[in-house]
């Protein structure tokens, strides 16, 4: 497990999230890592793919208060993080 990895992640939401939950993950094949991360951005504007200059990024938007969608990614997050290839939680004080 590369922690310096961790740490960017980390570091990126703290600077670019209110609120955030993610966990980091190592792929089945190879190990590498990735990370899983639900966010209220600061700017809801910012160039993600631009912004996250370590690897590809893929982007899903939950927009309109989609609870159920919210809630099922979440849940998805959370389970997600039990797997052995699972390393930690991330999370903001408040979420």
């Amino acid at each position: 497990m590369d922690l310096a990895d961790i740490e960017l992640c980390r570091t990126w939401l703290k600077e670019n999230a209110i609120r955030f939950f993610a966990n980091d993950d190592f792929g089945k094949i190879n190990g590498r890592i990735h990370h899983h991360a639900f966010a209220n951005l600061k700017n809801p504007n910012i160039d993600l793919p631009k912004s996250w200059i370590y690897g590809a990024i893929n982007i899903v938007k939950f927009r309109g208060g989609d609870v159920k969608a919210i809630t099922n990614y979440i849940d998805k997050l959370v389970n997600h993080s039990f797997k052995d290839r699972t390393g930690k939680i991330i999370k903001s004080k408040i979420i």
